[in-house]
């Protein structure tokens, strides 16, 4: 069981969680600013019974595109909420998510995917440098 830091509550080991979307939505209001929520899916929805408990750290595309003058602003606002966003041209995500990914998912057993995520998670869990 990973150490858990006196004081602070959560475990001294993240859990990465490199995702299509982030775990924040951001929803535009005008004049440069926007407004902050958390991600309905089901992922967001099932690791956050740990937030408490283990700090999460997720990678992934915020969603929306963000003007270039923005995007330090929003960036710093994301990562306060534990994500990193990924910035990936809207064109190319819509291709990915839309055409590729949701095609292959829909089309792989349940089991099959999770076997996926699993050794993905292996890997990359078994190579931090800590």
């Amino acid at each position: 069981m990973p150490e858990i830091p006196n004081g602070t509550g959560k475990s001294a080991r993240p859990i990465i969680i490199a995702a299509n979307r982030t775990c924040v939505n951001i929803k535009p209001l005008g004049d440069g600013k926007y407004e902050y929520g958390i991600a309905s899916g089901g992922l967001v929805t099932a690791l956050n019974a740990l937030k408490d408990s283990t700090k999460l750290l997720w990678y992934g595309n915020p969603g929306k595109a963000v003007p270039s003058d923005d995007l330090e602003k929003v960036e710093e606002e994301i990562r306060g909420k534990g994500a990193v966003p990924v910035w990936i041209d809207p064109h190319l995500m819509d291709l990915y998510y839309n055409k590729f990914s949701s095609k292959f998912f829909s089309s792989t057993s349940s089991r099959a995917q999770a076997l996926i995520v699993f050794r993905w998670c292996s890997l990359a869990y078994s190579s931090l440098p800590y």
